[in-house]
């Protein structure tokens, strides 16, 4: 009974740790990466403290096709903005993103 009342008390114990709930800080990262091939990686993102945070990443062949999204993610949800020069795309939008396409019409 004694070690049942000790795994109950360690259990209330553990269960009352503080967490840290401190609101977000601004912050930002980015890379740009290419490889051995041409191809190149990147992605950039900041946020400014309030939920607010911005970004891109995207892709570039080494061909020179590319495509790009921007973003934003904030209380109004995500919103992205694709631009692309990718064979077969044209601007217009899809689920709710637009897309700016600079391929050739085909």
């Amino acid at each position: 009974m004694v070690k049942l009342f000790l795994l109950a008390v360690l259990a209330v114990a553990y269960a009352q740790q503080d967490y840290d709930n401190s609101p977000p800080e601004p912050y930002e990262f980015k890379y740009d990466v290419t490889d051995e091939e041409g191809n190149t990686q990147m992605h950039q993102q900041s946020s400014d403290g309030s939920g607010t945070v911005r970004g891109s990443y995207g892709y570039t062949d080494k061909d020179g096709l590319f495509r790009l999204v921007e973003y934003v993610a904030d209380a109004m949800g995500f919103r992205a903005m694709i631009k692309t020069n990718e064979p077969g795309t044209k601007s217009g939008g899809s689920a709710d993103a637009p897309v700016e396409s600079s391929a050739p019409e085909q």
